[in-house]
């Protein structure tokens, strides 16, 4: 079995199944889990490797309790119908792996009906604001992660850069030093 198959598949995705762990990952991890733990497979399948940590923080008990795959009964299943490996983008995911995508890593979702509801319909239409109080720093990763989650699902998303809010709540920043942070972050965002 060509392994870079899968370390190709996992630049897609999050799990060899799509955005959930599967007995796919399962089966993968406990026929190569020695190997994959090698620094040799971290230079030459970067997400392979990244998967394997991360299949690695689950307790054996967690793994054990992997649901069955809904498209592939096995790994090898998987390999030979290369027609649905593909890159996921907004258009050709359904209703259900778009709602993953927009859900997943968030604390709280409310009118979780709702978004079922929506993504019958169309994709959604998101909105999020920040308040221009500083300079950009790491903790911007987070909500730019997010943001990524959103765009992959087929959202549309619109960023507001709130300077006037910034300015109110900072009251010591000049106009002109609030303008250049939103130049920044929009170069940082394009």
């Amino acid at each position: 079995m060509d392994l870079s198959f899968f370390d190709s598949r996992l630049r897609d995705y999050s799990y060899i199944g799509g955005y959930s762990p599967t007995h796919l990952d399962r089966e993968l991890w406990t026929k190569f889990r020695q190997d994959l733990g090698n620094r040799s497979f971290q230079e030459t399948l970067p997400n392979l490797s990244r998967w394997h940590t991360h299949i690695s923080s689950f307790s054996q008990t967690e793994i054990d309790r992997f649901p069955k795959s809904e498209s592939f009964e096995t790994l090898e299943d998987l390999f030979a119908d290369r027609s649905m490996v593909r890159t996921p983008s907004g258009s050709d995911l359904t209703p259900a792996e778009k709602k993953v995508l927009i859900t997943r890593n968030l604390q709280e979702v409310l009118g979780d009906e709702r978004i079922d509801e929506i993504l019958k319909v169309r994709d959604l239409k998101i909105y999020w604001g920040t308040a221009t109080t500083g300079k950009p720093h790491i903790a911007y990763f987070v909500p730019m992660s997010k943001i990524a989650d959103f765009l992959l699902a087929g959202c549309e998303v619109t960023i507001l850069f709130a300077d006037l809010h910034a300015y109110l709540d900072n009251m010591k920043a000049p106009w002109e030093l609030l303008n250049l942070r939103t130049q920044v972050r929009l170069l940082i965002h394009i």
